[in-house]
């Protein structure tokens, strides 16, 4: 859920804070808008690069040491995803979609995701991909408690068609969200991509917030 407009500030705060902490070369984001993208942006100092934050409250890309270059421009309402190329200083080219997916309709996130991951493998040439964000899926690997979904097998198929074209890199490190849900996923491919480490930070949320980050230390080699 959107926070209320008057824990943003707080939450923004927050956000600034786990960046500069983190020191990330990429980030993806969920629910900002243009002018708290431009906020978010400064927390760096030097180069840096944003794209996203369409039209109302959508998802957005950050990134540091290198460039993004939007792969394809449309006028997102939010639901869209952002697509980009990121060329760091040094380093391939990583190509990225950070998608936040239907949370109502397993269908909706089915062709959401679904077309998010043909995207990435229709220009497949680029030596990494990567496919980033709330995608509202919380499939239960572990088997250990009820599915908030429609349609648990729709869910599971639509995880698989990501789990088996891409590492869903954080896998087994606990729960994104609120109330002991993972919804949230960083999923990498490529010949030229290798996760290092992964996991959930947990901690970094406040006000209104109700999902961790998920952070990804991704080595690539050219």
């Amino acid at each position: 859920e959107e926070a209320d407009e008057a824990q943003r500030p707080d939450e923004l705060a927050r956000i600034r804070e786990t960046l500069v902490e983190l020191d990330p070369d990429l980030v993806v984001l969920q629910e900002v808008r243009p002018a708290e993208l431009e906020t978010l942006a400064a927390a760096f100092s030097g180069p840096r690069t944003a794209l996203g934050g369409g039209r109302g409250s959508s998802c957005a890309v950050l990134a540091r040491r290198g460039r993004l270059v939007q792969f394809d421009a449309n006028g997102r309402d939010g639901r869209e995803p952002v697509h980009v190329i990121y060329r760091p200083d040094d380093g391939p080219d990583v190509q990225l979609i950070g998608l936040h997916a239907d949370p109502w309709s397993a269908a909706a996130r089915n062709r959401q995701i679904g077309a998010a991951i043909d995207r990435l493998f229709a220009t497949a040439d680029l030596p990494v991909q990567i496919l980033a964000g709330d995608l509202n899926l919380d499939v239960d690997l572990g088997g250990g408690k009820d599915l908030f979904t429609e349609d648990e097998y729709l869910d599971v198929e639509t995880y698989n068609y990501a789990a088996e074209r891409l590492t869903d890199a954080a896998l087994r490190s606990g729960p994104t969200a609120e109330p002991d849900r993972r919804l949230d996923y960083v999923f990498v491919g490529g010949e030229a991509a290798e996760v290092s480490s992964a996991g959930v930070w947990r901690g970094r949320r406040a006000g209104g917030m109700d999902h961790h980050p998920v952070v990804v230390d991704v080595s690539t080699r050219r």
